[in-house]
């Protein structure tokens, strides 16, 4: 019929509009798992005093503070314990409290949670990883030594946390008073965030302010 080539031109037409719109949302669609893989690729260092220790040079002002506030952490962690420690006596070497099954429980549950808050093992052993990972043609390659140290003393802090943790709780009789000592220690472990987030709003020095308000990103090696 005479409406044959008019109705196949129409066919023809919308099957290339179709076409283009399949095309059109494929091509969206890779570009947004192009971003998402991009951004898994990269790594961002975390925002604490620990990463001045990789990203700045060494005896710096960012630098030293990395030092500096490592030691803060590191001389209250361990004068907490030696202060549990001391509570012994011959008879009950690490103080254990003599408490009834409900404080006992809570004394299991509270250092379940400060296992599960503690952040400083993980992310350290994570910069490890992230380290070895890195593009050794990126736009900036970070010393692995320096990231090994920064790591080491981040971990470090991380154990001694969980040591005055167990001893801290198992001496403590008191269900509200374990919930607040587990709360204390987890402030002391994070002094490094605290401050960093001061340094990023200029509390120290101009110097410290712009070190902490830098984009520093591993970018690490494709999976593909």
């Amino acid at each position: 019929s005479t409406d044959s080539p008019t109705l196949r031109r129409r066919t023809s037409s919308r099957r290339g509009i179709l076409a283009r719109l399949v095309k059109r949302r494929q091509d969206h669609f890779d570009e947004e798992i192009e971003e998402v893989e991009h951004k898994f690729d990269d790594f961002e260092f975390p925002d604490s005093t620990f990463t001045f220790l990789i990203t700045e040079p060494i005896l710096s002002s960012p630098f030293v503070m990395g030092c500096a506030t490592y030691a803060m952490c590191l001389t209250c962690l361990v004068l907490a314990l030696s202060n549990e420690l001391d509570n012994g006596t011959d008879d009950n070497p690490y103080d254990i409290a003599e408490v009834t099954r409900n404080v006992r429980a809570v004394q299991f549950l509270g250092i379940i949670i400060g296992v599960l808050m503690d952040d400083e093992i993980p992310t350290g052993l994570e910069l490890i990883g992230m380290g070895l990972e890195q593009k050794k043609d990126g736009n900036k390659h970070y010393s692995m030594s320096r990231i090994f140290f920064s790591s080491l003393l981040r971990i470090s802090i991380g154990m001694m946390f969980l040591t005055c943790l167990f001893f801290v709780v198992i001496q403590e009789s008191n269900v509200l008073d374990i919930f607040f000592d587990v709360l204390a220690l987890e402030f002391v472990e994070n002094i490094d965030d605290v401050i960093y987030v001061l340094c990023r709003r200029g509390f120290f020095s101009r110097r410290l302010k712009i070190a902490a308000n830098q984009d520093n990103v591993i970018q690490c090696s494709s999976s593909d």
